[in-house]
């Protein structure tokens, strides 16, 4: 069995594979000491990996964190730590400094193109959105980063005097309460950013935790994979 974990911005993510079959997603927070304590208690009552695949985003010491959590459930484990690479699978990496990527970006779009087998616009509806734009050689032609949903709402409530934070869901359209126009305001800007950079001859995936919730929504007819990161960590050793 292997192991695959993937530490984004906010959250930690991880499957296993095994006997040809990817299990379902587990998501989990490390941000506290109680996340990580639940997280050492799930581990430990899983078998031994054969390796464990590591991407990782996070700072140097949240990664650190949940590397000793590996070390101490699984001692002398093997593990690969993943990074952005020139090329995968037939992918080519637009990046003057390839290593720059994000990893769970690169992952993404490598899965993306290798599954799917066309030009693909992979957006990632996380606590960050990154969108990137792979063509029907390969090449990767770029992308681009706006804040998620809930950040888009915080910095609102954050950055005005009147305005507060709601995570309740509105009716679509012009708003005629200030909760409403916020929430549309944000789906509206994600909307454009996608529009912005996606093609009518790009296959349109939709990956990340709001995935399921921006599709519903803007109904964009797009494919939503929620394992390809996890597939990615797959290809890339």
């Amino acid at each position: 069995m292997i192991l695959l974990v993937d530490i984004g911005n906010s959250r930690l993510k991880w499957t296993q594979f095994s006997d040809g079959v990817l299990s379902d997603l587990h998501v989990a927070g490390y941000q506290t000491e109680a996340d990580l304590l639940v997280l050492t208690k799930d581990w430990f009552i899983l078998s031994r990996p054969t390796e464990i695949r590591l991407a990782s985003v996070a700072k140097q010491a949240n990664k650190a964190a949940i590397l000793t959590i590996i070390t101490t459930v699984w001692p002398d484990i093997l593990i690969k730590p993943i990074q952005s690479t020139p090329s995968l699978c037939g992918v080519k990496n637009s990046y003057d400094s390839p290593e720059l990527l994000g990893v769970d970006r690169w992952l993404a779009l490598v899965a993306a193109y290798y599954h799917y087998t066309t030009a693909v616009c992979v957006v990632d509806c996380g606590t960050a959105i990154t969108l990137d734009v792979v063509d029907g050689q390969g090449q990767h032609l770029g992308g681009a980063i706006m804040p998620g949903l809930t950040l888009m709402k915080s910095v609102l409530s954050t950055g005005t005097a009147a305005l507060s934070f709601c995570e309740q869901t509105h009716p679509i359209g012009l708003s005629h309460y200030t909760e409403a126009a916020i929430y549309n305001g944000s789906l509206n800007a994600l909307a454009g950013f996608i529009a912005a950079g996606q093609s009518n001859s790009t296959l349109l995936i939709l990956t990340g935790g709001d995935a399921q919730f921006v599709e519903e929504h803007l109904q964009l007819g797009a494919i939503i994979d929620e394992k390809l990161v996890m597939k990615g960590l797959l290809l890339a050793a």
